[in-house]
């Protein structure tokens, strides 16, 4: 499997192309039988990204957006003009309303583009639960509350009505891949938790008996954006010992933040890695 990161929040420092960046994620999972796109940042980055990567979006055969954030599904309709066939996977629930609060008061809609889903819903295959859209692709979604969720997601809400309540995060999504010789798990944000949402991949990899979770890929929103700070270090610390217990490798980046990122490496050293755009992984 091939896993190339066309957006993300940094550049990579071992990439020598003229990339571009942006808050957000996109990533190309490349495997013997698919070519995927998890997400597709806030906008159009991610496809000239691809090009100068020598990627083509019009090849892509499956589309998944991880939850209803712009930061991930903004670049939607870029990827909808450049390909004509693939579906596009998403949540029941990412057809709702979501908000950030600035200053703790004023809300700021982050949701999807509604009308762009409306007006391709011929592309659109909304996911109601656990999905197999094809041979070693697995559509996850319901975690459980192992692990407490990161206290970032205090600043992100969803409209109830006429009232703002928080966000439960029911539009989350998680894709895992099966190969010959194990499971590559991709997340994005991890609003659930990343070890809640790792606890959950784990069962369904438990189902197929002796197959291992080679790596982890996506943020885990230890970083607060609006306000600028990290989880506690108690919780980092938790955390650690938490993903500790995993056999397998993290690569992370996005909403983890600088903070949360170090605090993990000192503590797990080579069981966490840095992806940033440009980065290309082999697993």
């Amino acid at each position: 499997m091939t896993v190339t990161v066309l957006l993300e929040n940094r550049l990579s420092p071992d990439t020598n192309l003229k990339l571009k960046t942006a808050p957000g994620l996109s990533i190309h999972i490349e495997t013997d039988n698919s070519k995927i796109l998890l997400d597709a940042g806030p906008d159009g980055k991610f496809a000239e990204n691809a090009k100068e990567l020598g990627i083509e979006i019009a090849k892509v055969d499956q589309m998944v957006i991880s939850h209803a954030h712009s930061d991930h599904g903004g670049g939607l309709a870029r990827f909808l003009t450049l390909n004509e066939t693939a579906d596009v996977l998403i949540h029941e629930a990412a057809v709702h309303r979501y908000y950030t609060k600035v200053f703790n008061t004023i809300p700021v809609g982050i949701g999807l583009n509604r009308r762009l889903l409306e007006q391709n819903a011929a592309r659109i295959r909304y996911i109601t639960g656990d999905l197999t859209p094809r041979d070693g692709l697995s559509i996850l979604t319901d975690y459980p509350e192992n692990f407490p969720r990161p206290h970032s997601n205090h600043v992100l809400f969803m409209r109830d009505g006429k009232r703002l309540v928080p966000d439960r995060f029911r539009h989350e999504i998680l894709l895992l891949v099966e190969e010959p010789d194990g499971y590559v798990l991709f997340t994005a944000c991890s609003h659930s938790g990343i070890i809640n949402i790792v606890d959950r991949a784990m069962e369904k990899i438990t189902e197929s008996g002796s197959k291992k979770l080679k790596a982890v890929f996506g943020g885990f929103h230890l970083h607060n954006p609006i306000g600028g700070k990290s989880e506690s270090l108690d919780y980092l610390e938790k955390l650690a010992h938490a993903m500790d217990r995993y056999e397998t490798v993290f690569y992370t980046g996005h909403c983890t933040g600088e903070t949360a990122f170090k605090h993990l490496t000192g503590r797990l050293e080579d069981k966490v890695k840095s992806m940033n755009t440009g980065d290309i992984f082999f697993i």
